[in-house]
């Protein structure tokens, strides 16, 4: 009921008529403390800005007059009061409360009185329940309380109406006292009819009476004064009268009260007839309203917006699985169930629709049901009932159950978003360029693009089993921090899908994440962010998993077939570009030790089989290019020598000219700042001689005064390239997704191939399908084992299994072919095996002779070096053979100490030169056969130093220039020449310390026998951990005396 409904409702009744002395008809709302602010506030929003309760402070219960009629004058002091603060008030307004009955206050001063004239006052109250709520208890009274409906009465204006002029009557002056309660007392005084007090002595004129009324009693005291026109008659007369008339009196009082108490009951029986018209209209109107909506299946809900408090229908709660009377009738019922993720959104709307900038509230979001899950519900609402100054008061809406529209609505979005993923997932593998790069990229397009909630990519640590994230992006990435899953079976946290997927190479999907058992370790953290399903894919580099793709969604069985296939083939192409990474770092790094090695050995530039060219600084022109390079673009250097010959061959424009040399610019200013040693340049458009545009991207590298540029063609892989990318625009479903060339057998037939397939074997499709592609190979029975082996760990279940086979092409030709094949499910729903094909033999061929090219070259140092060994022994005849037989040594112990074969081929080569310092030492001294002075001794020790200072800006694979000068150092710093000990010594010098020494003592001098093989241990064993270090001199033991080692010859 709003204020103006009030207010008719007490122009009707005219009670003021009926009741003289009444000063009004009001009603008292009861708030709770939680309420409090929210009353205010509705309250003030109705226009009455300064409204507040009265008296201010903290209380168990308040209320307030809210509504009072007539609604001027005093009552206007009553609006906001609490009476339930005053003990007398408060008393019957319990009362009233739990007996579910109408009650009498006793006396009080009422609030709308002032200091003039001032009247006892009692009030009335009424209890008023919330409709359909039970009332048999006094507790489910107190429960289903909303408030009091009052009445105040000032009772020297109520009597006096009463009375009206019964003053004097009969001759007689009738003096009358009302006290509330059973005794005479001023204290609860209500009425006097004189200004004298009455005097009552229970003589024949005194009376005392007790009235009933409504819960409270009444005394009622009456003194009959005989007038001056009566004091003649006779004592007996006048008893008599005075009798009569007290007695008419009394009776014309009870008979006046209860004729008012039977007017009040008339009026409450027609109000009572009216409300029950009412109610049955109601009835009706309700019965009709809840068959259409049980027929529409929508629930129903009523929020009071001041209050907070709601209504909901039992179909509201049936759509969230609960009965009736396991929901309260509280707003934030609602407003807590909403999901997390749509929350800022609806009440974003709602608030838009209260504020008048929204014409209609229509939400479609999801609230959480009893069983824990999230429904999908459309609310629609509209505001009924407004303050006078506009403000929102009352909204009543709908709830419908739309799960199933709204999941078929996400499902066909879920997977336009996936297919959406998987195109960004191809252009980024064709784009990125490293593995965090694509990595990164990938987990983003996951979350962004496909729909995840979070994504997060682990690799495997092979020491410890643990799969460690190395890239996350999504909501609740704290979900990682501190998290340990393994890889193996045995272990709880191997258990979960991440650990699964890599150790069985194999998807793992997690349908509902609350109730597998294989998320028990992680599940109570997973349920903080909301995470109802989840699936792991295993990523793997050459067929081997070395970590998984992990991501988690918000709903309960989601990974259906579609869905799966195109995971799983996201998966995959993952590995297949991560392999693609693989082989491009091993070219790249071929190709940086070919760079490497053209700079220190120029004599076999003219022979390496890539495009060459030496630039000259300062004279501004090519001075050299090798005969690749040649053949490559079939100019003569005399061609191109200068930037005009070079620019005119290659047919530049004016503005290709001026980027070229732009570019060129940038490059020398790298390189010259000396910051830069390699500078890989943009891709470069060439035209060769016989007029074919050419695409190759140079490197390059300052030697001296010189540039050293190397040239990469890169025209058949940018054809290659341009032709899958045009063949991706083809494509129209998961399989039309693939970067490479593809094909998908069922029964060991060909069921379907790509263009690119049929190119690289030179055929049609027609010519395909229906054959095995093993009918096409050319394997030696080492492949044929190969490729049968991989078609096993197919059949048995292995995803991404890697093999190469040789291929025949339709020209006779053969090839090299990289396979990766997986089991998928084929467009008709059947089993398949495809398979991505590459064509390896340029890659493979280039790689073999790049080997071959760098094995020549570790064979020209290696000649070279032995030169340098015999220059230096030619000038120490005494020594002869003594390096070449302690880098057989230094080689043999680093090999027992578990050295690589690089590393040991090393310190071969070290051993060749460790001596070279002796050039610097006169050949006097070094053939001197008696005994060397110190200063001769000096400078013999100076040949450490010397060694250094020769080969200190030769730029080896490993520190040689430094083990050298090291070689003559000892554990315990006596050595020389810097006295370096400990760890502060190269671990290969003490290996060639060790190898010197054992070489020196056990060979044969020719001014001494050989002392042998066990002298020369003795003295290494002795001084171990003091002069050489224990671990080479264990080594050193074991190959002595354990494997029968000899000294070579």
């Amino acid at each position: 009921m709003s204020r103006g409904d009030w207010r008719l409702f007490w122009q009707e009744l005219q009670t003021q008529h009926l009741l003289p002395g009444l000063q009004g008809f009001g009603f008292a709302q009861r708030i709770a403390p939680e309420q409090f602010d929210a009353h205010i506030l509705q309250i003030r929003r109705e226009g009455f800005a300064d409204y507040t309760v009265r008296p201010q402070g903290p209380r168990e219960v308040y209320t307030s007059i809210v509504y009072l009629e007539p609604f001027a004058d005093r009552n206007l002091r009553a609006f906001g009061y609490d009476m339930f603060s005053d003990p007398v008030r408060r008393q019957a307004m319990e009362i009233a409360r739990d007996t579910g009955q109408a009650f009498l206050t006793g006396r009080v001063r009422l609030v709308q009185e002032d200091d003039q004239a001032p009247q006892a006052g009692v009030l009335m109250y009424v209890p008023v329940f919330r409709k359909g709520l039970p009332l048999q208890t006094q507790e489910q009274r107190q429960t289903a309380l909303r408030g009091w409906s009052y009445s105040p009465y000032r009772m020297d204006d109520l009597m006096a109406g009463m009375l009206r002029d019964w003053q004097g009557q009969m001759g007689t002056e009738i003096l009358l006292s009302v006290y509330d309660g059973t005794q005479v007392a001023e204290g609860s005084l209500l009425y006097r009819s004189g200004a004298d007090a009455v005097r009552h002595d229970d003589g024949l004129f005194s009376q005392l009476r007790q009235v009933h009324f409504n819960g409270r009693t009444w005394l009622l005291a009456l003194h009959l004064v005989p007038g001056p026109d009566r004091l003649d008659y006779t004592p007996l007369w006048r008893s008599l009268l005075s009798g009569l008339a007290l007695s008419c009196l009394l009776f014309w009082l009870v008979r006046n009260l209860q004729n008012r108490s039977l007017q009040a009951s008339q009026m409450a029986a027609r109000l009572a007839a009216d409300i029950r018209r009412q109610e049955q209209h109601l009835r009706e109107s309700e019965f009709r309203w809840n068959f259409a909506l049980d027929g529409s299946g929508l629930g129903v809900w009523d929020w009071d917006i001041a209050t907070n408090a709601s209504f909901y229908s039992l179909r509201w709660k049936q759509i969230l699985g609960y009965v009736d009377g396991e929901i309260d009738n509280r707003y934030q019922e609602w407003e807590q169930r909403i999901h997390p993720e749509d929350k800022p959104q609806v009440i974003t709307q709602l608030n838009a629709y209260l504020d008048g900038t929204a014409p209609e509230y229509d939400s479609t979001h999801r609230l959480l049901a009893k069983d824990g899950r999230f429904v999908w519900v459309r609310v629609r609402g509209a505001v009924v009932e407004r303050s006078p100054a506009g403000l929102p008061l009352r909204m009543i809406g709908t709830t419908a159950d739309v799960a199933e529209q709204t999941k078929n609505t996400l499902r066909v979005q879920q997977l336009a978003r996936l297919n959406a993923a998987m195109s960004e997932c191809n252009a980024a593998i064709i784009h990125c360029t490293t593995q965090d790069q694509l990595l990164d990229r990938i987990a983003r397009v996951v979350v962004e693009s496909g729909g995840m909630a979070l994504c997060w990519i682990g690799l495997t640590d092979p020491q410890t089993g643990l799969v460690r994230p190395v890239h996350a992006y999504g909501r609740g990435t704290d979900y990682l921090k501190g998290i340990e899953i393994s890889i193996h079976a045995d272990d709880p946290r191997g258990r979960g899908a991440t650990g699964t997927a890599v150790r069985e190479n194999r998807p793992v999907w997690i349908e509902d994440f609350q109730t597998d058992p294989r998320t028990a370790l992680w599940r109570d953290r997973a349920a903080q962010y909301g995470w109802r399903s989840s699936a792991a894919l295993p990523i793997a580099r050459a067929g081997d998993p070395i970590g998984a793709l992990t991501f988690y969604g918000g709903q309960v069985g989601w990974y259906d077939r579609e869905v799966r296939a195109l995971l799983e083939s996201f998966a995959g192409q993952i590995s297949f570009a991560l392999d693609k990474f693989d082989a491009q770092a091993q070219v790249q790094a071929q190709q940086q030790r070919v760079l490497q090695a053209s700079a220190h050995l120029q004599q076999v530039f003219e022979a390496t089989p890539v495009p060459m060219q030496i630039y000259a600084v300062a004279q501004q022109r090519l001075r050299f290019i090798n005969r690749a390079h040649r053949q490559w673009l079939g100019y003569e250097l005399q061609d191109i020598a200068t930037q005009a010959q070079w620019h005119s061959a290659m047919g530049y424009t004016p503005q290709a000219i001026a980027e070229h040399q732009q570019r060129w610019g940038a490059t020398l200013a790298q390189l010259q700042d000396g910051q830069t040693a390699v500078v890989q340049l943009p891709e470069f458009s060439l035209r060769s001689k016989d007029g074919r545009l050419r695409v190759a991207q140079p490197v390059a590298t300052r030697v001296g005064d010189d540039i050293v540029m190397v040239w990469a063609d890169l025209t058949d892989i940018r054809h290659q390239e341009a032709e899958l990318r045009e063949s991706e625009k083809r494509f129209r479903s998961m399989v039309e997704h693939s970067v490479s060339s593809m094909y998908v057998r069922r029964d060991n037939r060909l069921i379907y191939v790509n263009d690119s397939f049929c190119k690289m074997l030179g055929r049609s499709a027609d010519e395909l399908l229906g054959h095995d592609v093993t009918e096409f190979m050319a394997t030696s029975p080492q492949e044929w084992q190969q490729v049968l082996q991989a078609r096993g760990q197919v059949q048995a279940g292995g995803h991404h299994v890697v093999t190469e086979a040789t291929v025949r092409h339709k020209d006779g030709s053969l090839i090299e072919v990289g396979f990766s094949i997986s089991p998928i499910q084929w467009d008709d729903g059947q089993s398949a095996v495809i398979g991505l094909a590459e064509d390896i033999t340029a890659r493979k061929r280039a790689a073999e002779q790049i080997a071959s090219y760098v094995q020549r070259l570790e064979q020209s140092l290696q000649a070279t070096l032995q030169v340098v060994s015999t220059m230096v022994e030619m000038r120490d005849p005494y020594t002869a053979g003594h390096e070449r037989r302690v880098g057989l040594v230094a080689a043999a112990i680093a090999q027992e100490l578990g050295w690589s074969p690089e590393r040991c081929k090393t310190m071969e080569m070290v051993g060749l030169v460790h001596d070279i310092g002796k050039i610097a030492v006169p050949s006097e001294i070094l053939t001197k056969p008696t005994r060397l002075s110190s200063i001769e001794m000096r400078l013999v020790q100076e040949h450490a130093q010397a060694g250094y200072d020769i080969l200190k800006d030769v730029p080896f694979d490993a520190p040689v220039a430094e083990i050298i000068r090291q070689h003559h150092e000892r554990m315990d710093g006596s050595g020389y020449p810097r006295g370096l000990q400990g760890d502060d010594i190269l671990p290969e010098a003490r290996v060639l310390a060790v190898a010197d020494v054992l070489e020196s003592m056990a060979a044969h001098r020719p001014y001494r026998p050989a002392l042998g093989l066990d002298v020369a241990l003795k003295e290494l064993l002795q001084n171990q951990g003091r002069l050489y270090d224990p671990a080479v001199v264990d080594a050193t033991a074991r190959l002595i005396r354990d494997k029968g080692y000899v000294l070579p010859q």
